[in-house]
């Protein structure tokens, strides 16, 4: 009797607990949504919708916020293009290369110089700020785009080193072996075998790498104070200084956040290409990790 009513009842709880779960990512994917929807509600409005209603939608809607803040922000967008897109090869090349060091390769001090490197990732990035101003300016590289690079390079290459470490590793040694008996060197095992497998997690690694360096203000703000050559993150700060101060004591933020969207959009549009590569180099490396 007991046996049965259990064999009844598991089903029911079975589907609760689906039902749960996709109750749940719904509750979070509309929460996500919503801070969008909002932010383009406000992205139209003038002071005075703004004063009146702030977070709904409101009639007229200003396109003119969005002309304003694209021809405020546009000439800094090649800054962060460059820099952005270089800091991005540069770390999954040299990360993923350091990443098959560790994996494949057996030599004295392996793993206490691997554990080492990791390390790194538990110093708090403003701690270098002022050692790595100082350096930067005794390279001559202040104002440069390289001031940007390499500190965002030397950053990022370390996550690279340990999830391409956990990802390698696992890969089958007799793909590497036969790869060897045929006559493949080390680099063309990397590149001809490794690589193409770990495809998915290089482009997870990739998105991380372009939405954390897109979005990074403070040393970019402090390496680059030329105005025509600051990143675009520092930009969009200057321009939403300058949308309140002209609102006044009226508070208007319909620029700034069109000016926050035009900033992001590159962003949306890195997701969209890359979505199902990223999602499946996302699972495969959190079981990884």
């Amino acid at each position: 009797m007991a046996a049965s009513i259990g064999e009844t009842a598991s089903p029911h709880y079975k589907i609760g607990i689906e039902w749960l779960k996709h109750l749940t990512i719904i509750i979070l994917l509309a929460l996500s949504l919503l801070t969008i929807i909002v932010a383009i509600f406000v992205a139209g409005k003038d002071v005075f919708q703004y004063q009146n209603n702030q977070y709904n939608l409101a009639f007229p809607y200003h396109w003119e916020n969005y002309q304003d803040a694209f021809k405020y922000l546009f000439p800094f967008v090649w800054n962060s293009v460059l820099a952005v897109a270089t800091t991005t090869l540069l770390s999954l090349l040299l990360g993923s290369w350091c990443g098959f060091v560790f994996a494949r390769m057996r030599f004295k001090f392996r793993s206490p110089l691997y554990y080492l490197i990791i390390a790194l990732l538990m110093i708090p990035s403003p701690l270098s700020f002022v050692p790595q101003y100082l350096w930067i300016k005794q390279l001559g590289m202040i104002n440069t785009p390289l001031a940007v690079i390499i500190p965002w390079t030397a950053f990022w290459q370390v996550l690279g080193v340990l999830w391409m470490r956990t990802t390698l590793e696992d890969q089958e040694e007799a793909m590497f072996e036969a790869a060897r008996i045929d006559g493949a060197s080390v680099w063309k095992q990397f590149w001809y075998i490794s690589l193409p497998l770990a495809r998915p997690v290089l482009f997870t690694l990739g998105v991380w790498i372009i939405s954390g360096s897109w979005n990074d203000y403070v040393w970019p703000s402090i390496a680059i104070t030329e105005p025509s050559k600051i990143m675009l993150s520092v930009a969009l700060r200057g321009y939403m200084n300058q949308a309140t101060t002209a609102a006044g004591m009226s508070g208007n933020l319909g620029p700034s956040y069109a000016g926050a969207l035009i900033a992001s959009l590159p962003l949306f549009v890195v997701v969209l290409f890359v979505g199902k590569q990223f999602v499946e180099g996302l699972v495969s490396g959190s079981v990884k990790l």
